[in-house]
This record gives C-alpha cells, structure tokens and sequence, in this order.
C-alpha cells in the first residue's frame, strides 16, 4: 500500500508546519491511511445489497414527484416493498398523472404528501390512494440506525418494571403514536384527535381489525410476508390518521 498518498490540505499543511522525524510521519500517515481503509470497509458491510433500489427512495421529493418527465423507478422502489401486480399498475398511473392536479404545499416533502392524502376527488375519493400508500410506506423507514436505537430506549421507557405486562401489540401502538406526533410536530398534549376518532371510541369499530371503507383502499395488499404485510398496513393507516385533518 502507498503510504505516501496525498491526505488533503489541512493534513499536510499541519506536517509540514509541526516538521515531524521521517519515521514519525510515515507512522502518522499508515495510521490515517489504515484507518481511512477499515472505515471504508465498515461502511461497505453496513450498506444493504438493494442499495441501488434504496437510492431511488428520493423518487419521493416533491420536485421529482411533480416533474412531467419523471423516473420510472418507482416501480422498483414498490417492488421492493412487496405490492402486488395489480397495484404497482395502480401506482404507477397515479405516479404520471400526479403533476396534473394543482398543489399547495410544495415546499415540504411530508406535508406534501399530507395534502395529496387528504384530497379528494368529485366522488369523494383519493384518486392517488395507492401511490400515497407506497409514499407513507418509504417516509415512515427509519433510515440511519440511530432512529432505531432511539426505539430501543422509547420502548424501555413504554415497558418500565411497572408495566412488565403490557403485550407486544399494545406496546407497538404506544411507540407508532409517539413517532407518528413526532412526524407532524405535535405531541400528546397539542394534538387534537380526530372527532370521527373520538366518536368510535367505545364501539365496536374501534376494536374491530377488519379494515373499514375508510382505510380499507389505503391498506397494502401484499409484502415480503404475512406479518410485514400487516406491520406496513398498521403504519400506514397510524400514519395516514395523524396526518389527516383534524377537523373531520
């Protein structure tokens, strides 16, 4: 290995002003060059295979998502995710004709894609339902790895000593909630639920997991498997709720 490489301009300006003994800076320059290498290949172990496929995700932006000329790899991105056939198709009209209709929050991504979930259309219907449903999808995934550690330490605080009974299911909704409020800048305290949520508290439908006309057209029909089918449907549904109008 050549351990006389060039290391940038602050590092050599810095050699070159403290005049260190030759063996002293040949040893400085194997350290930063062998580190420089094991820091490499950490990284390359850490990316996924599908990175190429994870890179298309910014397909989501608002400028892309609004361009008359835009990428067909949407498709790719909804693959990935587990859509069906069927609904890629679906996906991938609503993704041609979405810079058709006129926009208002343009100038952020999430709440871009707020407006377009909550529009509707002459029939009272989402038009782009299944392209917000892969939208959420894709926002909603936790990225960097310190998202998930900050899970770790939210579900130990969730499931303290005096709640060591609280069930997985129960646990998972508290954590959605609290990241869901954290999505749109609210918190327990300053959100105000829904009042058709607050009408179906005590019924039936609020207890009931069969999906609803309402949610039943927002909810992912296929995934890698059974269960991540229904853990993406959940965090769809949770999400879609938060972002929805408050005043319903």
């Amino acid at each position: 290995m050549n351990y006389a490489a060039y290391l940038g301009y602050n590092f050599e300006n810095g050699v070159n002003e403290a005049k260190l003994p030759a063996d002293e800076e040949q040893l400085l320059r194997r350290r930063c060059i062998d580190f420089t290498v094991a820091l490499c290949k950490q990284l390359q172990e850490r990316l996924p295979v599908n990175i190429k496929t994870l890179q298309h995700m910014s397909l989501f932006c608002v400028e892309e998502t609004l361009k008359h000329n835009k990428s067909r790899e949407v498709v790719k991105v909804a693959e990935l995710l587990g859509f069906d056939a069927d609904k890629i198709d679906r996906i991938l009209t609503q993704w041609n004709n979405i810079h058709l209709q006129k926009w208002n929050m343009t100038s952020d991504t999430v709440q871009f894609w707020a407006e377009v979930y909550k529009f509707r259309n002459a029939a009272d219907e989402n038009p782009y339902a299944n392209l917000c449903d892969l939208s959420i999808t894709v926002l909603s995934l936790p990225h960097p790895s310190a998202h998930i550690e900050k899970v770790f330490s939210q579900m130990n605080i969730v499931k303290s000593k005096l709640r060591n009974r609280m069930g997985l299911e129960t646990l998972n909704v508290v954590l959605r909630i609290r990241y869901g409020l954290k999505i749109v800048g609210h918190t327990c305290q300053s959100y105000t639920i829904p009042a058709s949520v607050i009408r179906s508290v005590g019924t039936m439908a609020a207890y009931s997991r069969k999906p609803t006309a309402a949610n039943s057209e927002n909810a992912s029909t296929s995934t890698y498997s059974e269960q991540q089918s229904s853990t993406s449907h959940s965090t769809t549904d949770e999400v879609g709720w938060l972002l929805g109008d408050a005043d319903d």
